[in-house]
């Protein structure tokens, strides 16, 4: 399209003049300085070196063959939010912004149970709840009750806080548990004499915590996550290895009264909890 506008006499169109374009030569016009100069005699004429938009000075109006000088832009200051409305806007913007990051982003306690689940290849444990995942097992076998079985057996167990509890179990074998992060936890064991101990898996030592808990064979036992621990990865060696038929999950209203008073904290509804969903109704 041509650059040169035409001289519309009742025209309020404003244009800018380029200093690239200016320069451009067309045989279908005269010079622009001499229209300008013809159209307003004595006027100065201004070559801009940059497009609009412009300042006032290098912004011009055709009306009735003449240039016109249009006034000046309103103060922007002037125009829109103030200071500090603009401030609070952008302190808005900055904490939305904040928010949405945070809200995006998984805390990184839960990235590392992801990743613990998935090198170690953990699985959900049916009944007793929490993640388990294979070690291996002794070379050397035993004999036990008449039967041969390994030495030793060794998992992973881990507690989250999507499932902090694992539910009340009594095992055949002696059952020793090693802290390798997270915690604390607390057991509750419950000897077959009637007598109960709470002990609590962690690394501070002057708080009473232990790093190692072992459960004789024979015990009852649950485990419970501290409020505001995040997991707690354990390895388990079992001695001699489980079977499928050396445990027994859950229990019922006989254990619960065999053992309620036992400590401060033998309860009938904390049992009951212990217990979860592996409740025994008795015939």
């Amino acid at each position: 399209a041509d650059f040169w506008p035409r001289l519309d006499p009742g025209g309020s169109d404003a244009f800018c003049f380029n200093k690239f374009e200016c320069t451009r030569k067309d045989p279908r016009q005269r010079s622009r300085d001499s229209v300008l100069q013809e159209t307003n005699p004595g006027s100065e004429i201004t070559r801009p070196s940059s497009l609009c938009p412009l300042p006032q000075q290098h912004r011009v109006s055709i009306r009735s063959r003449s240039l016109v000088a249009l006034p000046p832009p309103a103060d922007r200051s002037s125009i829109g939010y103030s200071s500090p409305m603009r401030r609070l806007l952008t302190l808005i913007l900055v904490w939305a912004a904040c928010f949405a990051a945070n809200s995006a982003a998984p805390p990184a306690a839960d990235v590392r149970v992801r990743e613990l689940i998935r090198v170690l290849n953990l699985k959900v444990l049916p009944k007793e709840s929490g993640y388990l995942g294979l070690i291996g097992e002794s070379a050397q076998n035993a004999s036990i009750d008449g039967r041969s079985l390994r030495i030793q057996s060794q998992v992973y167990y881990m507690l989250t806080r999507d499932r902090p509890i694992n539910f009340l179990h009594w095992l055949a074998s002696d059952d020793t548990h090693i802290l390798i992060e997270g915690g604390p936890v607390d057991y509750f064991i419950f000897h077959p004499d009637g007598h109960v101990e709470k002990v609590v898996l962690g690394r501070d030592l002057g708080a009473g915590q232990r790093p190692v808990v072992a459960v004789p064979g024979g015990c009852w036992k649950a485990l419970r996550l501290h409020d505001g621990a995040s997991y707690a990865l354990m390895a388990n060696a079992l001695s001699p290895e489980f079977t499928p038929d050396r445990v027994r999950i859950g229990e019922g209203p006989a254990w619960i009264k065999r053992f309620t008073g036992a400590a401060p904290w033998a309860t009938p509804q904390f049992l009951r909890t212990l217990i979860g969903p592996n409740w025994i109704t008795e015939k």
